[in-house]
């Protein structure tokens, strides 16, 4: 036995370890890899955000400045609108605004007018004089 059965055994644990220390040395090479992929994948996401963040940043930026510039745009418009032209328009305004209270005026009066009209004509078909 000690010449043929345990040389057999002593082969077959020998290769069993060295099996074991493969798949060791295997799952701590994957798992390094795998630590080193994460790391990797955090810091593309946290590139990404931190992009994201100075395009929106940058975006907020341009819509202020066009906000800005369209603000002082207005502004020329209206600073080249002349003191005679703000004159006419005001003077067509109170003119409107005049027709629309006359017009309303004349309303109120005819309606004034049939309300006391009914209680001043008696009625053509009243049933106490017959």
């Amino acid at each position: 036995m000690a010449w043929i059965v345990t040389p057999g055994i002593e082969d077959t644990l020998n290769a069993r370890v060295m099996h074991v220390d493969g798949l060791l040395n295997t799952a701590q090479k994957l798992k390094s890899d795998a630590e080193k992929l994460e790391q990797e994948s955090n810091s593309a996401l946290e590139n990404a955000y931190l992009d994201s963040y100075l395009a929106e940043s940058e975006l907020m930026a341009s819509f202020r400045e066009r906000n800005i510039e369209e603000k002082g745009n207005l502004h020329n418009v209206f600073s080249q609108v002349s003191r005679s032209e703000s004159a006419t328009l005001a003077e067509s305004s109170n003119e409107i605004f005049r027709e629309m209270a006359a017009n309303i005026d004349d309303t109120l009066l005819d309606a004034a007018l049939e309300g006391i009209s009914c209680f001043v004509t008696k009625p053509e078909n009243d049933s106490h004089e017959s």
